[in-house]
């Protein structure tokens, strides 16, 4: 039996057991700030929507909600050499730990702007957690590069592209709403249609986070309102995606989001084209990760 329980890298995640019934339980790395007269973004309940629609698609396979994962940020960034925070529910080969958010692998932590050194105004505050150490030291060998606006699969990856997406193994994003990919990093001839929105979905599950640990189930997307409405649609469309081991890059087309939507059906039309999938077998993460080198400053194509 298996536990499903969700856990995000800075935001929301949940672990299951890999039993005959499976535990989904949810983590949440952060607070939203109250703000007078502001509605909260899209991005403050991403993972608890995308946590929902994904425990939802699996509860008919015996999963059950099990106990959250708390990933919260400090209030004040750790110094270097502070020790990571331990995460205290203990989690073992039965669990998997389910991730809503974008993998935080590249994103700067400090940039220039007109030549004053400051925090992204999109900066995505990290738990330093243990378990987030793990998951993302897991995850670092399938991304060559990887932060809000930029999307590169590692070099052994590029044989997996199915026909007609060749190009893809390099995407660039706008930095704005919907995350639409604006150039194609293997193919510069390539131009978007501003017509509709062309962005990109990511589901991967792996067996072991560590040799002895919880499994990975992470569904997410470049942007806050499209990664809801990807898991949304794995979850109507393609469950059966959910209990594959393995990395599946999906190419998601459709016009331009109302400003109100009071449901997600109205993404039911949208194309869902799978772009990439690559099996994962037994320990293929730790044995690709001494292969590969994180790049030093972000590359423009692969």
């Amino acid at each position: 039996m298996s536990d499903l329980a969700p856990f995000p890298s800075h935001r929301l995640c949940r672990c299951f057991t890999a039993d005959e019934i499976r535990i989904f339980n949810s983590a949440f790395s952060f607070n939203p700030p109250r703000s007078e007269g502001r509605p909260l973004p899209d991005s403050w309940t991403r993972d608890v929507e995308a946590a929902l629609n994904t425990f939802g698609a699996l509860a008919p396979y015996g999963y059950r909600l099990g106990e959250s994962i708390r990933n919260k940020p400090p209030e004040r960034p750790p110094r270097s050499g502070d020790p990571l925070l331990e995460i205290e529910t203990e989690l073992g080969r039965a669990n998997i730990v389910f991730w809503g958010t974008r993998f935080v692998l590249d994103d700067p932590i400090y940039v220039r702007e007109n030549g004053t050194i400051v925090r992204p105004v999109k900066h995505v505050p990290l738990g330093h957690t243990t378990l987030e150490r793990d998951i993302f030291a897991v995850v670092r060998p399938y991304f060559a590069y990887l932060d809000r606006e930029q999307l590169t699969i590692a070099p052994f990856l590029r044989s997996a592209l199915r026909p007609r997406y060749e190009g893809h193994s390099s995407l660039e994003f706008q930095p704005r709403k919907w995350a639409r990919i604006k150039a194609l990093g293997a193919d510069p001839s390539w131009k978007p249609n501003r017509k509709e929105i062309r962005t990109i979905g990511v589901v991967m599950r792996l067996e072991s986070i560590t040799p002895d640990g919880p499994g990975l189930l992470a569904v997410w997307a470049m942007e806050g309102t499209i990664g809801v409405l990807f898991s949304y649609l794995v979850a109507q469309k393609h469950p059966e995606w959910l209990l594959e081991e393995g990395l599946r890059l999906v190419e998601l087309v459709g016009p331009p989001i109302s400003q109100r939507p009071t449901s997600l059906r109205f993404a039911l039309g949208w194309e869902m084209n799978t772009i990439l999938h690559h099996r994962i077998q037994g320990s293929e993460a730790a044995r690709v990760s001494a292969q590969i080198r994180v790049p030093g400053r972000r590359p423009k194509s692969a």
